[in-house]
């Protein structure tokens, strides 16, 4: 059976290998986007089997199984946990290339101590081993966290959200820091079917009559304030398409108006009270000195059938191919003419993106000290050449040293070898660089760059 050689995994050559080795290896990590529940960070929860550490919630793996042909049955389904696990493990033996291939066999060895790949003809012996180690060691979220040198969560939560666990992480543990992120989709995104709902929810937590725009403003202002109390100092936008529809104050008014009475308003007006919340949102965000990310370009549940039978994040959402570029320009212009550019992290999940926001908050960078920040590959572009092509673009473009790296945006707390994945391609892509005499071959000066990227860039972006 031929083992999994982490030594030289995506290390290209003699000097990405000593880049990583000395600079990048030991370095400690900010998560600074995940979607881990700080409820399971506290109460440190077990783990019953493999597949549910590994399978319960992870949509990479989902759509592995569907594309293979697997029963849904076995993905999100009722069956047999072993038997989710031995089907996804069959789709291995086809994966060659696809980076969740590399993530498993790097998850096995780092968590379990076991070097082999996973494939359909292992996959019974290393369920028994790797349940056997769940039994008996205490592969908790704190042992995970720890092991894997973690400082620094940011989690991603609703305005309407207690953050309960985060206080009380806050006042009883000391680390890893698990700061909480303002995630206002729900309400900013007028149009969808729970917005009611989630107004009320909204009204409940505030004591805040919303019955307008100005009510709307208020209890989110509210909910911020009390985010900031808890130690957010980041906020989270996912967007499919940027809107840029302007309107005045009181016809945005009279939109949310007959909104909150159920009356049906129309894809433009949907798209004129979302153009001014978002930056109604960025002026707040720069008043209390928060980092504003922007995940942009997915196109949501394209798969009405698919959506209908499992509802929202169940793997069905893909690339949008036109995520409305005009709208993030003007976004920043009019925060920017106003005074009230916060610092920013912007993510395209359309990897053709990359050239367009690597000029595009050059043009801007100057507005808030160079606080705009070309966020890594995410979700279908973290791989190896999507997260090649981004730290090209933003070298080719920008300034790569000042980069703030890699996260995991991931609901799974084994992902952490995503950031060592990270830290390897990094390395390689860097060596090629100084190999080709394009850049210093000290090592002292490349290998600075690398710490930075690997966590210090982040430390200092985000405070502490």
């Amino acid at each position: 059976m031929q083992k999994f050689d982490k030594n030289k995994l995506l290390l290209t050559s003699s000097l990405a290998e000593s880049l990583y080795n000395d600079f990048a290896k030991d370095m400690p990590i900010y998560d600074y986007h995940c979607h881990i529940s700080a409820k399971d960070i506290y109460e440190d929860r077990r783990f019953v089997s493999l597949s549910d550490l590994w399978l319960r919630a992870d949509h990479y793996k989902w759509r592995l199984m569907r594309a293979n042909g697997i029963e849904e049955e076995y993905i999100s389904g009722n069956a047999d946990s072993k038997q989710k696990f031995l089907a996804f493990a069959s789709c291995l033996d086809k994966a060659i290339g696809n980076p969740v291939c590399t993530w498993c066999n790097m998850e096995l060895d780092k968590y379990f101590g076991i070097d082999q790949h996973l494939h359909s003809s292992n996959a019974e012996e290393i369920w028994d081993r790797c349940n056997k180690f769940l039994a008996d060691n205490e592969l908790t979220p704190s042992k995970i966290l720890c092991d894997s040198k973690v400082q620094v969560i940011g989690t991603t939560d609703n305005p309407t959200d207690s953050l309960e666990y985060h206080k009380r992480l806050g006042a009883e543990c000391d680390f890893p820091k698990v700061l909480p992120t303002f995630r206002p989709d729900n309400i900013i995104n007028i149009q969808s079917d729970d917005w009611l709902d989630n107004i009320c929810m909204l009204e409940q937590v505030t004591g805040v009559e919303i019955d307008g725009l100005g009510g709307l403003c208020e209890a989110l202002s509210k909910r911020m304030d009390y985010f900031d109390t808890v130690g957010c100092r980041l906020s989270d936008h996912g967007m499919g398409k940027i809107p840029c529809v302007y309107a005045s104050l009181n016809e945005i008014d009279s939109i949310v108006k007959a909104r909150l009475v159920g009356r049906e308003i129309g894809y433009e007006n949907c798209q004129k009270v979302e153009t001014y919340l978002n930056f109604w949102c960025g002026e707040q965000y720069h008043k209390r000195n928060w980092v504003w990310q922007i995940h942009y370009g997915c196109l949501r549940n394209p798969n009405t059938k698919g959506y209908k039978r499992l509802g929202k994040d169940s793997g069905f959402d893909c690339i949008l191919a036109n995520g409305g570029k005009q709208g993030l320009v003007s976004l920043l212009d009019s925060l920017a003419i106003e005074n009230s550019l916060p610092k920013m992290i912007i993510y395209s999940l359309n990897p053709n993106d990359n050239a367009f926001l690597d000029c595009l908050i050059g043009s801007f960078q100057g507005e808030n000290g160079g606080g705009i920040q070309h966020g890594s590959a995410w979700w279908f572009g973290d791989n190896k050449d999507g997260i090649q092509a981004q730290l090209t673009s933003l070298a080719h473009n920008g300034l790569l040293g000042n980069f703030v790296g890699m996260l995991t945006d991931s609901r799974s707390f084994l992902s952490y070898v995503r950031h060592d994945y990270f830290r390897r391609i990094l390395c390689s892509t860097l060596a090629e660089w100084v190999e080709s005499g394009e850049f210093e071959s000290r090592l002292d000066i490349v290998g600075n760059i690398v710490k930075g990227i690997c966590f210090d860039n982040a430390k200092n972006f985000f405070g502490g």
